[in-house]
This record gives structure tokens, C-alpha cells and sequence, in this order.
């Protein structure tokens, strides 16, 4: 048998369980007349928790050197309870207590099938798989001249559900597809789950999904206990801490070590106990890689080709006069703006065409482009240029003003020229990141923008880290979300100080 294989012994009772015997435990199909009794200490079902007692049915019988219990129709799935020799002498009646024999073995098998996945736990499946918590259990006893006398009993392995030596096994999970992605039904295959059920009394709604160890919040939106199945939504709500908790503490060390094909899948109990898993290709996202960062390197060309097209005019500084706007400085909160769009955007495309989550931007991601949008207008509304701008944009209007009075003025033509390329050099850009780190109209950086744009900067490489890793848009704390609203704020303030 599977027990004595391992070669283990233990003391029971008034008997011993050796492993001396390795003999299949198959009763014959005629045996002679029975002389032995087995009887459990409670009426009815035997409990695994009963005493197992052999009673003699008359003086003069021989005397039992071997005992084994056989659980099912399984030749494999015994139990050896080889008798003291010297004990069967001194006792008319031999007592065996279950329990700790099947705790052991189960234990065993359990230990021996993590270690080689190639193994099979023969008892632990016989049991597992008996229906309703119930087996036949058949107990083979041998005598000192080789006769063989065997009794079946109905074994109630409800102990052994309550305790947790026995557990849900889920045999099989599937989604409609190749893998399984963001918004698939799962679907769990239990053979185990009536004896569950029966053994626990547990409710079969209140199952919940485990993922690599994590519960998921929420229950079965479908059970047929008639080819026991379960099916579960792979759903994230974005809108739920919990869920999108959960979820990242799942799928976050699969997708850090690339191993994204061999997630175990198991259920968790009412009190939260992993009752059964099963590897399954959960996330296959990456075919889809290629196609999402195809879509933001398109998105981004986009972004690029508009922009040159239209010289960024939507990028830069309010000019003094109309006819500048296509040469002035990039502005700061503008830029911000952008940055903010482009990722969120970016990472709405990448997280949809990855794992099929296409709920869009969370409320972190919303109070960012708030804080961009705000700090752009902000900015606009304060933008105020130096007297020297201003007399140059004066001069420039009178000569234009001449100039419109005689178009065929060559002086006046030439004198709106001169004074268009003199307001040019104060308001023209000289490259963006001059522009951005400085004032308008002076060369000297600003700290109060230097520390804006790093902030802005430092905080969207954390958000598409995150999007990338986790495969959702990150929920940022309040802290962080102040660090870049004082930092657009004081960016502001000092836009209001005269120089």
C-alpha cells in the first residue's frame, strides 16, 4: 500500500501500524467463514474519528497477524495496520484508532506530491473524491495460517473536511479563450464540491477565487453542482480599492518576473482557507504587448505630427501681439498639461489592449489632469510681460499702424519690420527646456519651475510604472497628490512676483 511504501510507523491503541507488508489490499472474492467482527465505537456510519475494533465471534479462533482498510474501489487507496505479533497473542479483541493513520498519510501524500508534481496522492483522491463525504470502507484481516476475512463499513470523512485534512481540489480551470484575460468567465471544475458542501455544511455562493494566494473580492455569478462547476468574473472594479488591491497583488509578481502563464487558481472558505488551487494561464497578454505599445508610440507620433504641424502654437506663452504666436517661449503649465493627457491616454490604450480592461481613467488620474488643467490656466491668467515688452509691442503697433496708412511706404514697411524682429528677440524661444526652466523675457532659472517640471516628471515615470507592472492606472495618495499641487501652486505665486 501507498502507507507502507513510506515506511512508517506508529502506535495505535492496542495495535501497531508497521510497514512491513506492501501487498495490495484486495479482499477475496469467497472468503471462509467469518470469524472476526468489525464494529466502530458510535451507532450507524463509522466516523474516522471512531475506535475500529476486531472482535473474535467465537473462542478458538486464530489469532489476526495483519489488518488493512481499503477506502473505494481502489486497489491503491489502503491502509496497512499490521498487527504485533505479541500484542495479537495477549488481546481477544484488537482496537485501531484512524485519525492519526490518516492524518499521517495525508500529510504524507501531501508533502510527497509538492515536492514531485508527478506523484499522486491515492488516499487523499479516494477520500476526496468520495461523495458526499461518505466511502466504503473495507477491512481486510489475515490470520496466523494466511485465511483472509474481510467486512465493509460506511465511513463518514466529515472529520477530516471540518479539520482541514481534507480539501477542495480543483481539477481543471478554463476561460472561453486561449488564457485568460480581464473581463473572461473562469471557470472552475470541483469534483470535490458536493462532499464539501455535505461535509461542512458550508455555502457554495460564498466561495470566493483565490489568484497566487490573493483573494479576490466578490463570490460565483454562477454554480452547477450537478458537473460541479464554478464560474467566476474576472472583473476589476476600478472604481474599488479592494478590488484593484487585489488584483495588483496578484498579477504584480507574475508580470515583474514575466512568468504571466502560471498563476495558480484555487477557492477560499467563509473563513478564508485556500482549499484547492490549480496553475492556469491567467494573464496571456503578451501577444497584445506588441499591438498596445504600437498603439501609444502611434499615439504619441500623433501627438508629434500635429504639434509640428501647427509649430506647438498650442504649447506656447500667450504672445504680446497675434502675429508672434508661432515663435514664443513653451510654457511650463501648458507642457504639463500635456504630459498629463498624453499619459493617461497612453495608459488607458496600453492597460485595454493588454489585459481588456477598458474602464478608462481612476480618480488619481482624473485629479492629475485636473492639477495640469489647472495649473496651465493658472498660469495664463498671470502672465504678465516686462516694460520693455511692452514698449517694444507699442512701438510695434504704431508702426504698423503707420504702415497700414501708406502701404507703399517703403520706410514705414521697413520700420515695422525692424520693430517686429526687436519684440521677436525678447519673446522668441530659444529651445523648450530654456523656455520652461526660466521667465519670460529673462535668462535665469527659475527654482520654482525647475522643481515643477522634476515633480511632474518623477511622478509620471511612477504613474506608467506602475500602469506597466500592474497593468491599471495607479491610485496615488493624498500626500503625493499635494506635493504636486503646492509645486504647480507655488509655480504660480512666483509668476505673480514682480521680478
Amino acid at each position: 500500500s501507498v502507507f507502507a511504501r513510506f515506511g512508517l510507523g506508529i502506535s495505535i491503541g492496542n495495535a501497531v501500524v508497521i510497514s512491513s507488508i506492501a501487498a495490495p489490499c484486495i479482499p477475496l472474492a469467497n472468503p471462509p467463514a467469518k470469524t472476526f467482527e468489525a464494529t466502530c465505537s458510535t451507532k450507524g456510519d463509522c466516523l474516522v474519528s471512531d475506535t475500529l475494533t476486531l472482535k473474535p465471534l467465537s473462542d478458538g479462533v486464530k489469532k489476526i497477524r495483519s489488518v488493512c482498510v481499503r477506502f473505494g474501489d481502489s486497489d491503491q487507496a489502503s491502509l496497512d495496520l499490521n498487527v504485533d505479533p505479541v500484542v495479537s497473542e495477549k488481546a481477544s479483541a484488537l482496537s485501531f484508532s484512524l485519525t492519526p493513520v490518516l492524518h499521517k498519510q495525508l500529510s504524507t501524500e501531501a508533502l510527497m506530491v509538492e515536492k514531485d508534481k508527478s506523484k499522486s496522492a491515492v488516499v487523499t483522491d479516494a477520500l476526496r473524491s468520495a461523495k458526499l463525504a461518505k466511502t466504503l470502507a473495507t477491512v481486510v484481516w489475515t490470520d496466523e495460517t494466511g485465511s483472509q476475512g474481510w467486512q465493509e463499513l460506511v465511513l463518514d470523512l466529515a472529520p477530516l473536511w471540518t479539520g482541514g485534512q481534507l480539501s477542495m481540489h480543483v481539477k481543471s480551470a478554463s476561460c472561453p479563450g486561449a488564457g485568460c484575460r480581464l473581463g473572461d468567465r473562469l471557470t472552475l471544475e470541483v469534483p470535490s464540491l458536493a462532499a464539501w458542501r455535505a461535509a461542512t455544511k458550508g455555502d457554495v455562493g460564498k466561495l470566493s477565487l483565490m489568484i497566487d494566494d490573493v483573494r479576490m473580492p466578490g463570490s460565483p455569478v454562477a454554480v452547477d453542482e450537478s458537473s460541479n462547476k464554478l464560474v467566476f468574473n474576472l472583473q476589476r472594479d476600478s472604481a474599488k480599492a479592494d478590488a484593484v488591491a487585489a488584483w495588483n497583488a496578484a498579477l504584480r509578481p507574475a508580470l515583474m518576473s514575466d512568468d504571466v502563464h502560471n498563476l495558480a487558481v484555487g477557492l477560499a472558505g467563509e473563513r478564508g482557507s485556500v482549499v484547492g488551487n490549480k496553475k492556469l494561464a491567467l494573464l496571456n497578454d503578451w501577444p497584445a504587448l506588441p499591438w498596445a505599445f504600437g498603439a501609444v508610440i502611434g499615439l504619441c507620433i500623433l501627438v508629434y505630427g500635429i504639434g509640428r504641424q501647427s509649430k506647438w502654437v498650442w504649447l506656447r506663452d500667450s504672445p504680446p501681439r497675434p502675429e508672434l504666436r508661432d515663435i514664443m517661449t513653451f510654457s511650463l503649465g501648458r507642457l504639463q498639461m500635456l504630459l498629463w493627457t498624453a499619459v493617461v491616454g497612453a495608459s488607458w490604450l496600453f492597460v485595454g489592449a493588454t489585459v481588456g480592461d477598458w474602464s478608462g481613467p481612476n480618480t488619481t488620474a482624473l485629479v492629475l489632469m485636473g492639477i495640469g488643467i489647472g495649473t496651465a490656466l493658472g498660469a495664463a491668467s498671470t502672465s504678465k510681460f516686462s516694460s520693455n515688452v511692452e514698449k517694444l509691442a507699442q512701438d510695434f503697433d504704431a508702426a504698423k499702424k503707420v504702415q497700414t496708412s501708406a502701404p507703399s511706404d517703403t520706410v514705414a514697411a521697413a520700420a515695422l519690420l525692424n520693430s517686429k524682429k526687436l519684440l521677436a528677440e525678447e519673446v522668441s524661444s530659444k529651445h523648450w527646456l530654456k523656455d520652461v526652466t526660466s521667465d519670460l523675457g529673462t535668462e535665469n532659472t527659475g527654482l520654482h519651475r525647475v522643481q515643477n517640471l522634476v515633480f511632474t516628471a518623477v511622478l509620471c515615470f511612477v504613474f506608467a510604472y506602475f500602469v506597466y507592472f500592474d497593468r491599471s492606472m495607479p491610485t496615488f495618495s493624498a500626500t503625493q497628490l499635494a506635493l504636486l499641487g503646492i509645486s504647480g501652486s507655488s509655480y504660480i505665486g512666483f509668476k505673480l512676483t514682480p521680478s
